[in-house]
């Protein structure tokens, strides 16, 4: 057994290692470079995983992060440290690389003089020569590049399965998955009979490699004595059989190809299902969506704001601070001049605060494209207007692509069915025509079923249900009651029984928050709501006896 183990011929990167001498050693420590730069490239993502795990457990008191400014410091430390590694690993393996190639070409060109005078005519001086130089120079490549950045490639994925593993092992499991099968998929690839296909892919390029040199050696008899390229079949069958091989080679590999470069970039994918299975039926932990994504949700905060309209006028909001979070019907209620629209205007940014700032998700509205602000805000204005034409035509004006089945769901939630039921022609219906006229409530409903549709993040109500009829009312109440369901509601209300069942209401006074919280708990303060409800209660009592 010992014998056998002498006897084994060495590999072809020890082989290697013998040309490169004593420079072998800065070929291992580029490698060992290059993984350590990998490891130091996935610091700065953990310190910027921190700092906004920080900034989400210490909201709305940003003060208590103390930890943001010495993560970031770090997250720049290890960005510029990897870099600093792997230009070091390249330094190595490019000393390395430049001495093995030319230890190659030095024993090349000592054995090529060793050898007999027909030796380049038998193998053919194209293949002499490719053997002396491309070969010798993709070695460079393979020792200076392609080896350094292999030890990265294969460093960095284990180190973030490991991080996964430490985190979730299910999201480990879900990305060793597809890798599991493109690797299968790339064994497929790689196996003897690639092999073979390389020892016909180089015997190939040989022989097209000596008849190109013998074609360009031979022009001037082509031009003496006028012959055509044909006259060189030898150089044009070779290039007919390179290409041939490579056509039949590609076709071959095509499908495998495709699978695994499906599978290895389908990573994410499977880290998408597991986090969606994680957190199905709304019952997740916060930190599975802070690894996974940064957790945005639909939260609108003003926070200390001052609005003017006019440089020289009153300000209609003042320091101004109100929350309302997902899954919320937050009201908004006070006198005549109070500052409900001018919040409400600020959140759609209809306008820009002088002072303070509007946030959605966290984010400020200022920066945030139109176009995306208003996908994710849906706004149902007091007087909502419906065109004279189908209400399938209304229903589209928010998602235009809108099948039949997904407007009958927003209307079956918005309480409208028993308006489409009495149609003629359903939701094709073309309004004001032909005695079609709806009233203030069964328009309003039906603005609802527009917002609910656009599944805007969140819906802003501006006086909605100012011109439902009392029998509308009950209905436009359930349709509030299904549109808050993973949105955040906000209304403007002067109705105030249609804001008994908000989550949270703010009462305004001068442009500021003069009182909040729910109703029940605003009638035990006795303070301006439950002034404002007495008044509220005595116009309805009065309406009901003029009427009797």
């Amino acid at each position: 057994m010992k014998e056998k183990k002498q006897n084994r011929s060495p590999s072809a990167f020890g082989r290697l290692m013998e040309y490169a001498g004593r420079y072998r050693t800065l070929t291992y420590l580029s490698l060992i470079l290059s993984a350590l730069s990998s490891v130091l490239a996935l610091l700065p993502f953990v310190c910027l995983w921190r700092i906004i795990r920080e900034v989400l457990d210490v909201q709305p008191d940003f003060s208590q992060a103390t930890g943001i400014v010495r993560n970031g410091w770090m997250a720049v430390l290890f960005a510029v440290l990897a870099w600093l590694v792997y230009v070091a690993a390249l330094v190595c393996s490019h000393g390395s690389a430049f001495r093995t190639a030319a230890n190659m070409r030095k024993t090349l060109m000592r054995h090529i003089a060793r050898l007999p005078i027909d030796f380049a005519d038998e193998m053919g001086s194209g293949k002499v020569r490719r053997i002396v130089t491309e070969v010798t120079g993709s070695t460079e490549t393979l020792l200076a590049h392609n080896l350094p950045d292999m030890a990265g490639a294969i460093t960095m994925p284990i180190c973030m399965l490991v991080m996964l593993f430490l985190y979730d092992w299910r999201y480990g499991v879900a990305c060793l998955i597809p890798i599991a099968l493109s690797f299968a998929v790339m064994m497929r690839m790689a196996g003897p009979a690639m092999q073979e296909d390389m020892r016909q892919y180089q015997n190939a390029l040989e022989r097209m490699s000596n008849e190109a040199v013998e074609y360009v050696r031979g022009v001037p008899v082509v031009k003496t004595f006028g012959q055509t390229v044909f006259s060189f079949h030898r150089f044009k069958a070779s290039i007919d059989d390179y290409c041939g091989f490579c056509m039949h080679y590609t076709r071959m590999m095509r499908k495998s190809m495709v699978g695994y470069t499906v599978l290895i970039n389908s990573a994410f994918v499977c880290i998408l299902g597991v986090t969606l299975f994680l957190i199905r039926g709304g019952n997740y932990r916060a930190d599975i969506l802070l690894n996974f994504l940064l957790p945005s949700g639909a939260t609108v905060e003003l926070r200390d704001v001052t609005y003017r309209y006019a440089a020289d006028a009153p300000a209609a909001v003042s320091h101004l601070s109100l929350k309302a979070e997902r899954n919320e019907i937050v009201a908004i209620v006070g006198p005549s001049g109070s500052g409900k629209t001018t919040a409400a205007g600020l959140i759609s940014r209809f306008f820009d605060p002088q002072e303070g700032q509007v946030l959605i998700g966290g984010v400020d509205v200022r920066q945030i494209s139109k176009e995306v602000l208003m996908r994710h805000v849906a706004y149902v204005f007091q007087d909502s207007r419906l065109l004279k034409r189908s209400i399938a035509d209304n229903l589209r004006i928010a998602k235009p692509d809108a099948t039949k089945d997904e407007m009958l769901e927003v209307l079956k939630k918005a309480q409208c069915m028993d308006i489409v039921s009495r149609l003629p022609k359903g939701i094709d219906t073309e309004l004001g025509t032909r005695g079609t006229y709806l009233s203030g409530g069964e328009q309003q409903r039906i603005a609802i079923a527009r917002a609910m549709l656009k599944d805007a993040d969140v819906v802003i109500l501006d006086e909605a249900s100012a011109f439902a009829d009392p029998e509308c009312e009950a209905q436009v109440q359930l349709a509030f009651q299904e549109m808050a369901k993973g949105r955040t509601v906000i209304m403007i209300a002067h109705r105030l029984s249609t804001i008994r069942n908000a989550d949270r209401i703010y009462v305004l006074q001068d442009g500021r928050v003069e009182e909040q919280g729910k109703h029940d708990e605003l009638l035990e303060k006795n303070g301006l709501y439950a002034d404002m409800w007495a008044e509220y209660q005595k116009a309805v009592n009065w309406k009901v006896g003029e009427a009797v």
